[in-house]
Protein backbone atom coordinates (compact mmCIF):
# COMPACT_ATOMS: atom_id res chain seq x y z
CA UNK A 1 0.00 0.00 0.00
CA UNK A 2 0.96 3.60 -0.84
CA UNK A 3 -0.52 6.91 -0.26
CA UNK A 4 -0.39 10.27 -0.19
CA UNK A 5 -1.78 13.38 1.83
CA UNK A 6 -3.90 15.56 -0.10
CA UNK A 7 -1.78 18.08 -1.36
CA UNK A 8 0.11 15.10 -3.34
CA UNK A 9 3.23 14.69 -0.57
CA UNK A 10 3.70 11.10 -0.56
CA UNK A 11 3.40 9.52 2.52
CA UNK A 12 5.03 5.84 3.44
CA UNK A 13 2.65 3.63 4.91
CA UNK A 14 2.63 0.09 5.96
CA UNK A 15 -0.20 -2.13 7.02
CA UNK A 16 -0.45 -3.31 10.43
CA UNK A 17 -4.17 -4.74 10.41
CA UNK A 18 -6.90 -4.67 8.32
CA UNK A 19 -10.33 -5.15 7.82
CA UNK A 20 -12.68 -4.47 5.24
CA UNK A 21 -13.91 -0.58 5.89
CA UNK A 22 -10.64 -0.08 8.03
CA UNK A 23 -7.08 0.01 8.72
CA UNK A 24 -4.39 0.50 10.82
CA UNK A 25 -0.98 1.92 9.54
CA UNK A 26 2.66 2.53 10.38
CA UNK A 27 4.00 5.85 9.12
CA UNK A 28 6.48 8.16 10.03
CA UNK A 29 4.67 11.18 11.17
CA UNK A 30 1.47 12.21 12.96
CA UNK A 31 -1.71 13.19 11.32
CA UNK A 32 -4.38 15.13 12.77
CA UNK A 33 -7.98 13.74 13.21
CA UNK A 34 -9.87 14.04 10.39
CA UNK A 35 -6.84 14.53 8.20
CA UNK A 36 -7.79 12.91 4.54
CA UNK A 37 -5.44 10.36 3.32
CA UNK A 38 -5.22 9.30 -0.72
CA UNK A 39 -4.57 5.51 -1.31
CA UNK A 40 -3.53 2.75 -3.61
CA UNK A 41 -3.82 -0.60 -2.46
CA UNK A 42 -2.13 -3.51 -4.31
CA UNK A 43 -0.83 -6.98 -4.23
CA UNK A 44 1.82 -6.16 -6.79
CA UNK A 45 1.57 -3.89 -9.83
CA UNK A 46 1.17 -7.00 -12.74
CA UNK A 47 -2.51 -7.50 -11.19
CA UNK A 48 -3.27 -4.26 -10.58
CA UNK A 49 -4.20 -1.64 -8.08
CA UNK A 50 -7.08 -0.32 -6.25
CA UNK A 51 -7.22 3.54 -5.18
CA UNK A 52 -9.35 4.66 -2.56
CA UNK A 53 -9.62 6.91 0.11
CA UNK A 54 -10.07 7.51 3.89
CA UNK A 55 -10.00 9.97 6.87
CA UNK A 56 -7.78 9.69 9.78
CA UNK A 57 -9.55 8.93 12.60
CA UNK A 58 -6.95 7.59 15.40
CA UNK A 59 -3.13 8.33 15.95
CA UNK A 60 -0.67 7.08 18.31
CA UNK A 61 2.86 6.65 18.77
CA UNK A 62 4.75 4.00 18.36
CA UNK A 63 8.38 2.10 18.82
CA UNK A 64 8.63 2.53 14.71
CA UNK A 65 7.15 6.04 14.52
CA UNK A 66 3.55 6.40 14.08
CA UNK A 67 0.31 4.04 14.11
CA UNK A 68 -2.79 5.74 12.44
CA UNK A 69 -6.34 4.26 12.01
CA UNK A 70 -8.00 5.33 8.85
CA UNK A 71 -11.38 4.39 8.07
CA UNK A 72 -11.86 3.82 4.40
CA UNK A 73 -14.59 5.54 2.09
CA UNK A 74 -15.20 2.34 -0.28
CA UNK A 75 -14.74 -1.51 1.73
CA UNK A 76 -11.78 -3.22 0.04
CA UNK A 77 -13.07 -5.44 -3.15
CA UNK A 78 -12.92 -9.31 -2.27
CA UNK A 79 -11.49 -9.95 -5.32
CA UNK A 80 -8.14 -8.64 -3.80
CA UNK A 81 -8.82 -9.64 -0.22
CA UNK A 82 -9.16 -13.22 -2.07
CA UNK A 83 -5.55 -12.56 -3.30
CA UNK A 84 -4.03 -11.54 -0.53
CA UNK A 85 -1.91 -12.24 2.30
CA UNK A 86 -3.41 -10.18 4.77
CA UNK A 87 -5.32 -11.30 8.09
CA UNK A 88 -8.53 -9.44 7.60
CA UNK A 89 -10.19 -8.85 11.01
CA UNK A 90 -13.84 -8.58 11.73
CA UNK A 91 -13.19 -5.16 13.52
CA UNK A 92 -9.87 -3.33 14.42
CA UNK A 93 -10.29 -2.41 18.20
CA UNK A 94 -8.54 0.91 19.24
CA UNK A 95 -8.11 2.23 22.64
CA UNK A 96 -9.36 5.15 24.20
CA UNK A 97 -10.42 6.66 27.25
CA UNK A 98 -13.81 8.99 27.02
CA UNK A 99 -15.80 9.78 29.58
CA UNK A 100 -19.38 9.21 28.77
CA UNK A 101 -22.98 8.63 30.28
CA UNK A 102 -25.24 5.48 29.93
CA UNK A 103 -28.84 5.77 29.91
CA UNK A 104 -31.05 2.48 29.84
CA UNK A 105 -34.65 1.72 31.41
CA UNK A 106 -33.14 0.05 34.22
CA UNK A 107 -31.78 2.68 35.69
CA UNK A 108 -33.88 5.95 37.07
CA UNK A 109 -31.16 8.33 36.33
CA UNK A 110 -28.02 8.16 33.94
CA UNK A 111 -24.64 6.11 34.56
CA UNK A 112 -21.57 7.50 34.63
CA UNK A 113 -18.60 5.01 32.28
CA UNK A 114 -16.01 4.87 30.31
CA UNK A 115 -15.04 3.79 27.05
CA UNK A 116 -12.01 2.02 27.02
CA UNK A 117 -11.95 1.06 22.84
CA UNK A 118 -13.81 1.63 19.78
CA UNK A 119 -14.13 -0.51 16.86
CA UNK A 120 -16.52 0.12 13.69
CA UNK A 121 -19.18 -2.47 15.55
CA UNK A 122 -18.59 -2.18 18.92
CA UNK A 123 -16.99 -0.75 21.91
CA UNK A 124 -15.69 -1.78 25.41
CA UNK A 125 -16.88 0.25 28.32
CA UNK A 126 -16.60 0.33 32.22
CA UNK A 127 -19.45 1.22 34.28
CA UNK A 128 -19.95 0.32 37.98
CA UNK A 129 -23.76 0.04 37.69
CA UNK A 130 -24.80 -3.65 37.11
CA UNK A 131 -25.71 -4.48 33.32
CA UNK A 132 -27.49 -7.44 31.94
CA UNK A 133 -26.02 -9.36 29.06
CA UNK A 134 -28.80 -8.07 26.08
CA UNK A 135 -29.34 -4.92 27.82
CA UNK A 136 -29.88 -1.87 25.33
CA UNK A 137 -28.87 1.67 26.41
CA UNK A 138 -27.91 5.28 24.85
CA UNK A 139 -24.68 6.74 24.84
CA UNK A 140 -24.56 10.20 26.32
CA UNK A 141 -21.99 13.01 26.49
CA UNK A 142 -23.86 15.00 29.00
CA UNK A 143 -25.88 13.28 32.69
CA UNK A 144 -28.94 15.99 31.46
CA UNK A 145 -31.75 14.60 30.65
CA UNK A 146 -32.30 17.15 27.96
CA UNK A 147 -29.70 15.77 25.90
CA UNK A 148 -30.78 13.17 23.64
CA UNK A 149 -28.37 9.47 23.59
CA UNK A 150 -25.82 10.10 20.42
CA UNK A 151 -26.58 6.05 19.96
CA UNK A 152 -27.49 3.05 20.61
CA UNK A 153 -25.79 0.09 21.96
CA UNK A 154 -26.35 -3.19 23.58
CA UNK A 155 -24.36 -5.65 25.92
CA UNK A 156 -22.58 -8.34 24.20
CA UNK A 157 -20.63 -9.90 26.66
CA UNK A 158 -19.42 -9.57 30.22
CA UNK A 159 -15.50 -9.09 30.72
CA UNK A 160 -14.00 -10.86 33.53
CA UNK A 161 -12.14 -7.07 34.38
CA UNK A 162 -14.30 -5.95 37.10
CA UNK A 163 -17.27 -3.43 35.21
CA UNK A 164 -16.00 -4.27 32.36
CA UNK A 165 -18.92 -4.55 29.27
CA UNK A 166 -18.28 -5.19 25.65
CA UNK A 167 -21.12 -3.85 23.57
CA UNK A 168 -22.59 -3.85 20.16
CA UNK A 169 -22.98 -0.84 17.70
CA UNK A 170 -25.64 -1.39 14.78
CA UNK A 171 -24.63 0.07 11.22
CA UNK A 172 -20.71 0.64 11.99
CA UNK A 173 -22.03 3.60 14.52
CA UNK A 174 -18.21 3.21 15.77
CA UNK A 175 -17.15 5.61 13.04
CA UNK A 176 -19.05 8.60 14.81
CA UNK A 177 -17.25 7.84 18.20
CA UNK A 178 -13.52 9.68 17.30
CA UNK A 179 -15.66 12.34 16.20
CA UNK A 180 -18.19 12.62 19.27
CA UNK A 181 -15.62 12.14 21.47
CA UNK A 182 -12.10 13.20 20.65
CA UNK A 183 -10.27 15.52 22.36
CA UNK A 184 -7.55 17.59 22.04
CA UNK A 185 -4.94 15.07 23.05
CA UNK A 186 -5.98 12.76 19.89
CA UNK A 187 -5.16 15.59 17.64
CA UNK A 188 -1.54 15.44 18.05
CA UNK A 189 -0.40 18.46 15.31
CA UNK A 190 -1.76 20.64 12.71
CA UNK A 191 -1.23 20.03 9.37
CA UNK A 192 -1.86 22.46 5.96
CA UNK A 193 -4.51 19.72 5.00
CA UNK A 194 -6.61 19.36 7.55
CA UNK A 195 -6.09 22.92 9.40
CA UNK A 196 -9.78 24.17 9.79
CA UNK A 197 -11.35 20.99 9.73
CA UNK A 198 -13.92 20.59 12.43
CA UNK A 199 -14.82 17.32 12.96
CA UNK A 200 -18.63 17.64 14.28
CA UNK A 201 -19.48 19.99 11.10
CA UNK A 202 -17.18 18.57 8.61
CA UNK A 203 -16.02 14.73 9.13
CA UNK A 204 -19.48 13.27 10.07
CA UNK A 205 -22.46 14.80 7.66
CA UNK A 206 -20.32 12.47 4.93
CA UNK A 207 -20.26 9.87 7.47
CA UNK A 208 -23.75 10.02 8.24
CA UNK A 209 -25.06 9.51 4.82
CA UNK A 210 -23.65 6.52 4.64
CA UNK A 211 -25.91 4.74 7.37
CA UNK A 212 -28.88 2.22 6.18
CA UNK A 213 -32.25 3.67 6.83
CA UNK A 214 -34.39 2.32 8.80
CA UNK A 215 -32.74 2.52 12.14
CA UNK A 216 -30.97 5.44 14.27
CA UNK A 217 -29.15 8.21 12.82
CA UNK A 218 -27.43 11.28 13.10
CA UNK A 219 -28.65 14.37 12.41
CA UNK A 220 -26.80 17.86 12.97
CA UNK A 221 -25.79 15.87 16.19
CA UNK A 222 -29.27 15.00 17.44
CA UNK A 223 -30.51 10.97 17.91
CA UNK A 224 -33.21 9.75 15.61
CA UNK A 225 -34.82 6.26 15.92
CA UNK A 226 -36.94 5.79 12.30
CA UNK A 227 -37.16 1.90 13.31
CA UNK A 228 -40.14 0.49 14.81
Amino acid sequence: MCGCLESGVPLPLNISEISRGDVRLNTDRPLKFGTPIALIMYLDFVSGTVPNRGVVHWCRPSNSGWELGVYLNSPIPESMLSKSWWELRDNLRYPCNWSAWLQSSEFATRQRMRILNYALSGIKISCAANLKLGQEFGICISMSEYSAPVMLGRIERIDSAPNQYGCYLAHEAGRFLPGIFHQSSDLHIETPYSAGLNARTSLLPEMIDKIPTGGFALRDGSYINDGN
